[in-house]
């Protein structure tokens, strides 16, 4: 995006959500809960509680935002922000407000009536390569379709959301009671059987935490 845009990109971040969780995990300290499954003790599924966009997301931009708007942490902005979020209008379901008084979230894409298809086509006009779907590799948020797209032709990557579903499947440390999964079966990643009677639907990314996931 900064090779091709006209106006200025910057890139924030956090850090890395997999080592973080780790590293809380060993020392026993609270982490960025992500929405992984578990048991409800009654043979059924339960999803933890979702801290990981607000934390890695949402809270490193509203923070540069500050910056660029020339405000100390904990001082009272004046100003009103638009968050424009660009999720299209196949993903209606995932728009929600703000949660911070000074920003208004925008949906351009919905506002014009571009659906996926068309965002695409959109990039292919200007020469620009097809970007990739940009949630995270182990968000437990994926599709059967997902996951099996990523174990064939991603097998590296695959790899990566095996380990990091091994990581998290012991969280006492942390506070949680029973195994946690990123797959809703409560069966490890590696063994899930991925099937998927609907192969050749389009996936529309509606499950997704929000439009974070793919600003």
């Amino acid at each position: 995006m900064q090779e091709w845009s006209e106006i200025p990109v910057e890139v924030v971040s956090k850090g890395c959500l997999s080592d973080d969780l780790r590293d809380r995990r060993d020392r026993g300290s609270t982490f960025a809960a992500i929405p992984a499954f578990t048991s409800d003790g009654n043979g059924g599924d339960a999803i933890l509680r979702r801290q990981c966009t607000r934390e890695y997301k949402i809270e490193p931009i509203e923070k540069r935002v500050r910056v660029i708007l020339g405000y100390e942490p904990r001082q009272r902005i004046k100003e009103c922000v638009d968050c424009c979020i660009g999720i299209s209008l196949d993903e209606v379901t995932r728009i929600s407000p703000s949660r911070t008084r000074w920003i208004t979230n925008r949906w351009p894409l919905i506002d014009a009536g571009m659906r996926r298809h068309d965002c695409l086509r959109l990039i292919g006009e200007q020469g620009i390569p097809l970007p990739k779907k940009s949630s995270c590799v182990f968000c437990p948020y994926h599709s059967n379709e997902f996951w099996r797209d990523l174990k064939d032709n991603y097998p590296d990557e695959f790899d990566k959301a095996v380990d990091f579903d091994l990581l998290i499947r012991d969280m006492t440390m942390s506070g949680l009671v029973r195994p946690a999964y990123l797959h809703r079966s409560l069966v490890p990643l590696e063994e899930v059987d991925l099937t998927d009677p609907y192969k050749d639907q389009v996936n529309m990314f509606e499950n997704e935490c929000s439009g974070y996931c793919g600003v």
